[in-house]
């Protein structure tokens, strides 16, 4: 159990594992050394999945560099996305 600003006590958040894709085609191994280090500051312990390549499907373009990132959350999922989107 917590204690929200309110001083209420509420039951704490269940961990759940969060699972996100990354990817990129333009300077990818800086880019995903980034993204990988900024969800490490943010959420601490990753799993990462080996990175892989893909070549561009539907456009002319680079390979894309890619990978699966996993970790422990108690953030409601909103939260999580919105720091993906901070980080996009």
């Amino acid at each position: 159990r917590t204690r929200d600003a309110t001083g209420m006590t509420r039951a704490a958040a269940p961990v759940v594992t969060a699972y996100v894709s990354a990817g990129s085609n333009i300077d990818p191994l800086p880019n995903l050394r980034l993204a990988v280090a900024e969800l490490r500051r943010r959420f601490g312990a990753l799993r990462l999945s080996p990175v892989y390549r893909t070549p561009a499907v539907g456009f002319a373009g680079d390979d894309f560099l890619n990978l699966v990132l996993g970790f422990e959350t108690s953030e409601p999922a909103a939260d999580v996305v919105a720091e993906l989107e901070r980080l996009h």
